[in-house]
């Protein structure tokens, strides 16, 4: 499909970029309210889980690199509501509506056994091939991989193809959990639409990523250190630069929302 000169120019890095600003400024209030509030909510719980654990015996204590592991899951795991609410958040702002803090974390939740129903089903269909290739060198076939040198030439060939679909549908899929959040289609429909709307903008799509990749990646991490910092320490600093990395990691993905809404409207898919 033929990009015209219009969207050619809304999908150029530049003006993305700027968009996503425009709507992360309009939205700003919102954002921090959401992320703020649920940033909070998670780490006063692990500071006050964290000063009943010291107080258990040794035999009942987990290690601190366990307990660290399981702040870090369970971070990740609520973490992703403010991400939905902020989504749903900006996506209001960029349709000209309004849509409270409260009601897009409710919204978010209500939809968070979709999106996670969808993004399993997509993990299952990325690493298909090596699932194959694990049964295929569970049976008696890998000792002719082993002892035989077609047989290696065809198993890294074999590696190789996987690989590959690996990483296209990795790309290809995506947005699903956009799809999931604003479009209201699941599973396999949610997997299609992404594929969609990358149809085409495969490798654009793997330049967007990495901008918001270099973007939020060293965000992320100062949150994830900052929020331990707050747990075992119990200061507030910590707590305040985490909730500060918090708000500004979500401008990534409202620049992958913004591009996604592009590319859908691009393609006219419905």
């Amino acid at each position: 499909m033929a990009v015209s000169a219009e969207y050619k120019e809304r999908l150029k890095a530049f003006n993305l970029i700027r968009t996503a600003f425009g709507v992360y400024k309009k939205g700003f209030k919102p954002i921090a309210y959401v992320s703020a509030a649920v940033s909070i909510t998670i780490h006063v719980f692990f500071y006050l889980a964290f000063l009943n654990y010291a107080k258990q015996p040794s035999s009942a204590q987990l290690t601190l690199k366990e307990y660290n592991q399981f702040q870090t899951g369970a971070e990740i795991l609520f973490g992703i509501l403010s991400t939905f609410a902020v989504m749903l958040i900006c996506h209001a702002i960029i349709e000209g509506r309004q849509i409270a803090p409260f009601t897009a974390l409710k919204e978010g939740l209500k939809k968070y056994p979709k999106v996670f129903v969808t993004n399993l089903i997509m993990y299952v269909g990325i690493l298909l091939p090596f699932i194959g290739i694990s049964v295929v060198l569970s049976t008696d076939f890998r000792t002719v991989v082993y002892n035989n040198t077609a047989g290696k030439i065809f198993f890294i060939l074999l590696v190789i193809a996987a690989l590959a679909y690996t990483i296209y549908f990795s790309v290809s899929w995506v947005f699903n959990f956009v799809v999931v959040l604003i479009r209201d289609k699941w599973q396999f429909k949610a997997l299609e639409h992404s594929r969609l709307a990358v149809k085409g903008s495969w490798w654009k799509t793997v330049f967007i990523l990495g901008i918001a990749l270099i973007i939020g990646a060293p965000i992320a991490s100062l949150s994830f250190i900052a929020g331990s910092l707050f747990v075992h320490s119990g200061s507030l600093w910590p707590l305040a630069l985490d909730v500060i990395a918090d708000i500004l990691t979500k401008f990534p993905l409202i620049l992958l929302l913004v591009y996604f809404l592009v590319l859908e409207e691009q393609k006219k898919i419905a």
